[in-house]
């Protein structure tokens, strides 16, 4: 999974782990960063959901594809207002649910 203590990195502004053989969940830990701009985890083992990362309102790029995520693409946990950049191809995911 990823390590926890990347939450105590405050001032992280891009988070790259692609091609890593990471397995687990994505920590919801990961919302802590807050001035995140870009997060890469392309190209592992993760499973599970995405967790609500409605919060990182700098984040611009993400970037989950070719890993194992399931469940429903709930865009409400998105920050959609920053995001330039969504890659989630090559997951499990069953639908996406649109913003309300």
């Amino acid at each position: 999974t990823i390590p926890i203590k990347f939450s105590n990195m405050w001032s992280l502004r891009e988070l790259h782990l692609e091609d890593n053989g990471l397995q687990g969940t994505i920590s919801t830990s990961i919302t802590q960063l807050n001035r995140i701009e870009e997060i890469h985890l392309k190209h592992n083992n993760l499973f599970g959901k995405i967790p609500d990362l409605a919060k990182l309102k700098a984040l611009k790029v993400l970037d989950l594809s070719h890993n194992h995520l399931r469940g429903d693409i709930i865009c409400d946990q998105l920050p959609l207002e920053s995001l330039r950049t969504l890659s989630l191809g090559s997951n499990l995911f069953t639908k996406t649910v649109p913003p309300n």
